[in-house]
C-alpha cells in the first residue's frame, strides 16, 4: 500500500544464525524447495501488495517475470500463491516503468500509481484504474494526467481516489503534491489543498472519519509548518488539531492507524520533536508523541511497513538488522508498549529487505520485498507466514 525506496547500492547478502522460533509458512509455496534458486517466484523486487476481499493478491514491483513467465510489473496471485490466470496483463503492461503503490476499490477495480506513462502502449500518466481481469478501465480518464510521479494512493469508501507524490499539476490544473479524484478521473473541486506540500509525499493513510494523514520529506502544508507528517481535513485544509510540533528529523515512509486511532509511524528518522525514536514511533491522535510506546534504541535501519495484530502487537518490516540491540533480520514483532516480543521471529529470518507486510483475515501475514529466503528456505520476493511466524508451505508460488 506504500511508496518504496530502492536499495541497488546495498544489494549485499546477509549472514544469519541458525533458525529458531519463527519459521516460514511452507503451505504458501511460491517456490519448489527442491530446486534452490531455480528462478521460481519473482525475478526481481516486489514493492507492494494489495489483498482483495476474496484473498487474491495483487503484486506490483520491479519484476518482469513470475515462475519464468512474463509478468510486466504487475500480477495477481490466488490465495494459495499460484498465478491467477483470470488476470491477464495485456501486452507489455507497464513496460519499462515501475509502479509504486496498488489499492483495491470498493467495486473491485484496481488502482495503480507510479512514474509510468503508458499501459500496454496506451498513454497514461502516473495513475491507472484496471478492471478485475487486468484490462485498462477506459472510463477513468485523466487527460494529460500528472506532471510527475505519484508515490501513494488511498481509496475512500465512496470510490474517490486520493493521490500524493512529487507532482505539482494534474491535467493542466495546479495540484501541489496532493489531489482527490472522482472515480472517473476528474478532479474533485471540493478538496482544496491551496499551496499543498512543499516537498514530496511518500505515504497516505485514511482515518475512519475521512481525514488524511500524510508522511514524506516535506516541511510544510498549505503554509503551516508540518515536518514530515501532517493531517489534512476532508476538504483539503490543514487539520490544526493535529500538532506534531517539531516533527520527524528524517523521512516518513509508513503510517498505520491502530483501532484506538493512535498513529504508528515508520521511516528513516531518528528523532521526533528532538526525542529519540529510531525508525519507529507512535503518536497520539493529536499528533503528539505517545510516551507509552518506547522502542528503546529502535531499529538500526529503515522501517517500510507496519501491521497491527488483533491482540495489539505490531509487526514491522524493513531494511533493518537489529531492534533495540537484538538481531531481527528485516521483520520484528513488538508488544503494544514498543518492547520486543521474543516469542516471534528469531533466527535467520529474511535475507534482505521487506517492503510490504499485510495481515490476512485468518491471522497469517503476506510479506513481500527484495528477499530470496526466509530462515534459509527459498522464498522469492514473497512469502506467507503463519500466525506464529512460521512459513506457510501451502502458499505455492512454484505452481
Amino acid at each position: 500500500m506504500r511508496w518504496h525506496f530502492l536499495f541497488f547500492a546495498s544489494c549485499i547478502s546477509q549472514t544469519f544464525a541458525l533458525a529458531q522460533a519463527g519459521s516460514n509458512d511452507a503451505s504458501f509455496n511460491t517456490f519448489d524447495s527442491c530446486h534452490w534458486g531455480d528462478g521460481n517466484g519473482f525475478n526481481s523486487f516486489v514493492y507492494d501488495c494489495a489483498i482483495q476481499p476474496d484473498g487474491k493478491i495483487v503484486a506490483i514491483g520491479l519484476f518482469s517475470a513470475f515462475n519464468n513467465n512474463a509478468a510486466p510489473h504487475i500480477i495477481r496471485l490466488n490465495s494459495d500463491g499460484t498465478r491467477d490466470e483470470t488476470f491477464q496483463v495485456p501486452g507489455t503492461g507497464f513496460g519499462g516503468a515501475v509502479p509504486n503503490d496498488v489499492e483495491i476499490c470498493p467495486n473491485g477495480k484496481i488502482v495503480v500509481c507510479g512514474n509510468f506513462t503508458d499501459y500496454n502502449g496506451t498513454p497514461v500518466q502516473e495513475v491507472v484504474v484496471l478492471n478485475s481481469d487486468g484490462s485498462l478501465d477506459l472510463s477513468f480518464i485523466t487527460g494529460t494526467g500528472f506532471n510527475n510521479a505519484v508515490n501513494t494512493i488511498v481509496i475512500q469508501t465512496d470510490g474517490k481516489i486520493l493521490a500524493a507524490g512529487e507532482f505539482t499539476a494534474y491535467n493542466g490544473t495546479p495540484a501541489v503534491r496532493i489531489v482527490r479524484l472522482h472515480p472517473d478521473g476528474t478532479v474533485d473541486p471540493s478538496f482544496i489543498s491551496g499551496s499543498g506540500f512543499n516537498s514530496n509525499v511518500l505515504v497516505l493513510e485514511l482515518q475512519n472519519d475521512g481525514k488524511i494523514i500524510a508522511g514524506g520529506v516535506f516541511g510544510m502544508y498549505n503554509g503551516a509548518a508540518r515536518t514530515k507528517i501532517a493531517r489534512v481535513n476532508t476538504d483539503g485544509s490543514n487539520d490544526a488539531t493535529f500538532t506534531p510540533i517539531g516533527g520527524f528529523n528524517g523521512s516518513v515512509t509508513e503510517i498505520t492507524l491502530q483501532p484506538d486511532n493512535k498513529v504508528l509511524v515508520g521511516g528513516g528518522f531518528t528523532t521526533f520533536n528532538s526525542i529519540s525514536r529510531s525508525k519507529i514511533a507512535r503518536l497520539n491522535s493529536n499528533g503528539l508523541l505517545d510516551n507509552t510506546f518506547n522502542p528503546g534504541t529502535g531499529f538500526d535501519n529503515s522501517v517500510h511497513s507496519i501491521a497491527v495484530l488483533p491482540d495489539s502487537r505490531i509487526i514491522a518490516g524493513g531494511y533493518f538488522n537489529v531492534f533495540n540491540g537484538v538481531d531481527r533480520e528485516s521483520i520484528a514483532c513488538l508488544n503494544s508498549d514498543g518492547t520486543l516480543d521474543n516469542s516471534m521471529f528469531s533466527g535467520l529470518l529474511f535475507d534482505f529487505n521487506v517492503r510490504s507486510v499485510q495481515l490476512l483475515s485468518d491471522g497469517k501475514l503476506i510479506t513481500a520485498g527484495d528477499f530470496s529466503s526466509y530462515n534459509e528456505i527459498s522464498a522469492q520476493k514473497i512469502a506467507r507466514l503463519n500466525a506464529d511466524g512460521s512459513i506457510d508451505e501451502e502458499f505455492n508460488q512454484g505452481s
